[in-house]
Parts: structure tokens; sequence; C-alpha cells
């Protein structure tokens, strides 16, 4: 019985912290993404980091321990993309206006529609910077970006904040963007060839010497790497056939350990930290 009635208070709470503004017109054919939140959730907590906006009217983050700067970038030399989210109850003014939010280039707009035995319906609107990313860093996947705006991508509350475990960042809400929408493996994105590094990397060892270039390796890359993988560097850089090293940041590598060189493949291995 008490559970029922705080669970009742809280659901009255979220639905007050959800309500339209008193005064601004709520039925615009077009709403922009910051002008839908000033119109639909007024009241809403606000939660601002770099690049991302979350507009938590139906407390989600209530119990939110960091917000930092932390960016998902697609390209290192582009901004990122602007990702503004919306938490509410599923029978506010704000669901049925969803519908008439008018996403940018580069946006993604995400709405989190939570029910009163606390599931929720998530639906989101691309921007076509967004769209072009995904083309270009996910050739694998075929996606349907047509079909996943509309469709309402189910979970819980319990799961949804279990992914953010109190910390927002824009990394980690991109993270879940794209985690639901199907694309899990992002290790393509985290790519790097140099011919420079490689010659940088080839000087280095012809002057060092096998075992000091090992020790001098292990302070830049510290002692996660195996000693012998970097001698396998050493013997590889070397080899005036050997083509330019290629970077890849992963998060399956050998035996778990976090740094990594495949002499077979000529690639160095270091495991992101998600």
């Amino acid at each position: 019985m008490e559970t029922s009635l705080l669970q009742n208070k809280l659901w009255e709470k979220i639905n007050h912290n959800s309500r339209p503004h008193k005064f601004f017109k709520l039925d615009w054919s077009i709403y922009y993404s910051l002008d839908f939140a000033d119109t639909f959730l007024p009241h809403a907590d606000c939660i601002l980091a770099k690049a991302l906006w979350m507009y938590d009217g139906a407390d989600l983050f209530d119990n939110l321990r960091t917000v930092d700067s932390k960016q998902f970038k697609f390209d290192s030399n582009k901004i990122p993309i602007n990702l503004i989210s919306y938490s509410y109850p599923s029978v506010v003014a704000a669901a049925n206006a969803k519908e008439f939010v008018q996403v940018s280039e580069n946006e993604i707009c995400s709405f989190f529609e939570v029910q009163e035995n606390n599931d929720i319906n998530i639906y989101f609107k691309f921007g076509n910077n967004f769209k072009s990313a995904c083309e270009r860093n996910f050739t694998k996947e075929k996606i349907n970006f047509s079909g996943l705006e509309g469709k309402a991508f189910k979970t819980n509350a319990e799961t949804f904040k279990s992914f953010f475990n109190s910390e927002l960042v824009h990394y980690n809400m991109m993270q879940f963007i794209l985690s639901t929408i199907g694309i899990k493996d992002l290790s393509s994105l985290y790519k790097l060839e140099s011919a420079f590094a490689q010659e940088q990397l080839k000087q280095i060892a012809k002057e060092m010497g096998k075992v000091a270039f090992g020790i001098f390796m292990l302070t830049v890359f510290g002692e996660d790497i195996e000693i012998k993988a970097l001698y396998k560097l050493y013997d590889n850089l070397l080899k005036d056939s050997m083509e330019p090293p290629t970077i890849v940041i992963t998060q399956k590598l050998i035996e778990d350990i976090k740094v990594n060189y495949n002499a077979e493949k000529k690639k160095l291995l270091l495991k992101k930290n998600l």
C-alpha cells in the first residue's frame, strides 16, 4: 500500500514537472528543438553539457552524479552533433506535440516517454549530419532512417538508468542512441593510419636498440602492454617493407590485456574505455 502510494506521488510529481507553458501557444505546426522544450517542458530540470541538452521532466536523472564535457565525434576535425533530449510522462502535452518538432542538420532529438508502470517508449528524429556520419562509418549496417524515425523503441526506467549509471555526458548519450538503433560495434570509428608515425617510431627504434625501445614504449603505454609485444613491434619497424601501422582502439583484446601489438596484422590494439 505504501509503495503504491509513493508511486502515485512520484507519477503526480513528474506530470506536474512536465506541464506546458501557461501562456505559450501549443498548436504551432513546427517547433524547433529548444522551442519545443521552452513550450512543453519549461518546468523540467535542464541538464547542460557541451553539445548536450537534457530536459528531464520525468526525473530519469534525478540522482545524477556527473556531467562533464566528454564528447562523441565521428570525425576528429568536425564539431560534435548536438543532442537534445526530453523525458516526460506519456500522458502530457509534449507526447502529442513531438511529431511537430523539426530537427536541424546537426541535431538528434530524443524523446523518452515514461509510462506509469515505468516502461519507456523512445523516439528519435535525426539530422542529416548524423545520417551522413553513419553512412560513412558503419558501411556494414544498412540503416533505414525512415523506418527508425517514428518507431517506438521500448525499455524501462531501470534498464535506462543502469546504462548511464548516474553519469550523463555527450559521449554516453550518443552511445545510447547508437546502441538503441542497433549499432553496437563502434570499433570502426577508432582507426588511425599514419606513415609519419611509423617513420618517427622507426627512427626511435634505430637510435635506441631493442631493449631500450621496449623500456621507452612502456613509459608511453604503461605496464598493461606485454614487453614481448613491444619487441615484435621493434622488429617490424626495422623492416623497410612494413606498411604504416594501424592503431585500432577496440574492446576485444588478447587475454583482456589493455594494449597489444598484433605482429601478423601490423596493428597496435588499444582498449577503449567505454
